[in-house]
């Protein structure tokens, strides 16, 4: 290994080694801003972003431009967590219970009224984990829920 090779492996470790010195800064900080988070939740969230950081070099740059960046993958990483759990856990109230059903259900779609209260971010996310003709299903409606 010739000489400057060498110091250009050792100052990657060496910044490697600064960066990893900054993860519990990141992790305070993200901690701080996603305050209904749990700290195993941000640990994890905060390690892939470092994995993610590596993968593209981006701790190349400024130690500052790096934890700038670390940060905001984290973050990400526990809105995307947040998001998947709520739509994984959202209670389902079947269409026969919805209290308007039997009140509407002579007038309206009863499809329509269970739907009613979600954006079309969170239907994207009901049906994006939805598979084979469910999917398919859920395709067919929500292009007909758009067109009304």
């Amino acid at each position: 290994m010739s000489v400057l090779a060498r110091r250009a492996s050792e100052e990657d470790h060496a910044r490697r080694r600064a960066l990893l010195a900054l993860r519990d800064s990141v992790i305070a900080v993200v901690s701080n801003d996603m305050r209904d988070t749990g700290s195993l939740a941000v640990a994890e969230a905060v390690d892939a972003a470092l994995a993610q950081l590596l993968k593209s070099s981006a701790e190349k740059r400024e130690l500052e431009h790096a934890k700038r960046w670390w940060v905001a993958w984290a973050k990400l990483r526990l809105i995307d967590k947040l998001r998947l759990a709520a739509s994984l856990h959202r209670d389902a109230l079947p269409v026969d219970e919805h209290p308007e059903a039997l009140a509407l259900h002579a007038r309206e779609d009863p499809l329509q009224l269970a739907t009613e209260g979600l954006d079309a971010v969170a239907l994207q996310e009901i049906l994006s984990i939805l598979s084979g003709p469910q999917r398919e299903w859920g395709a067919v409606n929500e292009a007909v829920t758009r067109g009304k």
